[in-house]
């Protein structure tokens, strides 16, 4: 919506960014301040949830940050080309932002390659599709299509240490015992593999696969505040 807005309207456009998680809202944000037109951000002291605030402040050059009252009064103060009301206030980004390395890595949604680019300081992947992240919602994206090919991998090997274990009782039934204890000996591989993915999914939930979640806000608050 912001980029769209951006595009069609030019200076014209007041964007504002709300409480919220992750950093949505930051690059179309930093588009909107490209074109010549306004941004405002909910102070992230105030907000329920301080992740999009203090992404928009970390990355954009804002014209006020303002708690929630403030908001509408900060909207009409820059339509009318007045100062914005007391208890507003501005701050810059962090200078020199990362441009990033062009790099190509797979759309977790289509499977696509991701191209990695910078839209207004503010770093993008996008597929040929048409899917796009930011940096927190692709390492979201990433962390659940893991999991899911890390489930089913799990269900894949429980399924076949039972078809592995029903064969072995057909052939056992049929007086086959060597063949049966060669089905036995595979349904029980299958079966360990499937516990030793199991136990790499429960160690990676809480480490490599943990989502950006609301006590990762403050090292995104620390940062806008260090940048100041």
């Amino acid at each position: 919506m912001f980029r769209s807005a951006a595009a069609a309207l030019d200076s014209r456009v007041v964007g504002v960014v709300l409480s919220g998680t992750r950093d949505d809202g930051s690059a179309g944000l930093a588009l909107i301040k490209a074109s010549g037109g306004a941004a405002i951000v909910q102070d992230p002291k105030e907000a329920m949830y301080a992740g999009m605030p203090a992404s928009a402040i970390a990355n954009v050059a804002v014209d006020a940050i303002v708690p929630s009252e403030l908001i509408a009064g900060t909207i009409a103060a820059m339509v009318k080309g007045e100062d914005p009301p007391p208890g507003a206030s501005s701050e810059d980004p962090d200078p020199d932002p990362p441009a990033g390395e062009k790099v190509n890595a797979v759309c977790p949604e289509c499977g696509g390659v991701l191209s990695e680019r910078a839209e207004a300081g503010v770093l993008q992947w996008e597929c040929r599709i048409g899917h796009r992240y930011s940096p927190d919602t692709l390492i979201d994206a990433q962390a659940d299509s893991v999991e899911g090919a890390l489930w089913a991998a799990i269900r894949a090997l429980a399924d076949r240490g039972a078809l592995l274990g029903r064969m072995a009782q057909q052939a056992e039934e049929r007086g086959q015992h060597r063949s049966g204890r060669r089905f036995r000996r595979q349904s029980q591989a299958a079966s360990d593999q499937a516990d030793i993915v199991r136990q790499a999914l429960t160690g990676a939930a809480g480490t490599a696969l943990r989502r950006v979640s609301d006590s990762d806000e403050d090292d995104h608050l620390a940062e806008s505040e260090g940048a100041a």
